[in-house]
């Protein structure tokens, strides 16, 4: 069953102490938020501490009572995405598959930078388009919400002081967006086609037209379509929600598991 992101809840309060296992872990009693497939964690919290929950083998559905270990929200793990190879998840037209809310598809829209930071997270590439060494050293969606903020307070400035200097000519407000938008815009789609080729190479998807030329035109002709199609086949959103503003806008203890001959990171 597909897991809407709206039905979604974050943490728990209905959760009780059942005891521990024999390694000395505690087991809580946990009722289920929604439907959810065997393997899945989401936020919990029994009086003050929030932990992890995950679903036991078989799966569970909306208000069923199961036992899970408390772990630790900030731990992470590499998770199966269930992403196909030699093809794409969907067609490129799917940008509203999952709702016209959908975190990615809205942040795709309106904040395309922030889009293209998170599935290069997930590629695990640093800010340059190279493969990171390790998690740490891969792009973080702060710098790039720091850079957008700092985009919109000049572009801001700019306006701010033509209001104030009626005599400033247009051409001359127009010249400096110009100046200030075209290396942006630059290094956006330099790294956007850089990262949708990154994605091809590593799924094997091979290039369905436009031979040579097909992550450029798509990328530049169809940017918000480029990007939900790239978020789209690097996460499941079948099973684990989408969020707005973490590195790669699934849950922060999730890492996604890249193909085995993919360049490989350790976990913090």
């Amino acid at each position: 069953q597909q897991l809407k992101n709206s039905q979604m809840t974050l943490v728990r309060n209905d959760v009780k102490v059942a005891g521990s296992t024999h390694h000395g872990e505690r087991l809580v009693s946990v009722m289920a938020p929604n439907t959810l497939p065997e393997g899945y964690r989401f936020e919990a919290k029994v009086g003050s501490e929030v932990f992890l929950a995950t679903v036991p083998k078989g799966g569970v559905v909306k208000g069923q009572v199961f036992q899970s270990t408390m772990t630790d929200v900030f731990s992470r793990e590499f998770a199966e995405m269930k992403i196909p190879e030699g093809r794409w998840r969907d067609d490129i037209f799917d940008c509203l598959k999952y709702g016209i809310t959908h975190p990615f598809a809205v942040i795709s829209c309106l904040f395309p930078q922030i889009a293209l930071s998170q599935i290069m997270a997930r590629m695990r590439l640093t800010s340059d388009g190279r493969n990171a060494v390790s998690l740490n050293s891969r792009i973080r969606v702060k710098s790039v919400l720091g850079l957008t903020i700092g985009i919109i307070m000049l572009n801001a400035l700019l306006g701010y002081i033509l209001l104030l200097s009626p005599q400033l000519e247009v051409g001359m407000f127009v010249l400096g967006l110009v100046l200030l938008q075209t290396p942006l815009l630059y290094c956006f789609y330099h790294m956007l086609i850089k990262t949708r080729k990154a994605v091809r190479r590593t799924y094997k998807i091979p290039e369905g037209g436009f031979e040579g030329f097909e992550d450029m035109i798509v990328s530049i002709w169809c940017t918000c379509c480029a990007l939900t199609q790239m978020g789209r086949h690097t996460a499941d959103y079948n099973t684990y929600r989408a969020l707005w503003c973490t590195d790669t806008g699934l849950p922060d203890h999730l890492e996604v598991n890249l193909p085995a001959d993919s360049p490989q990171v350790h976990l913090p």
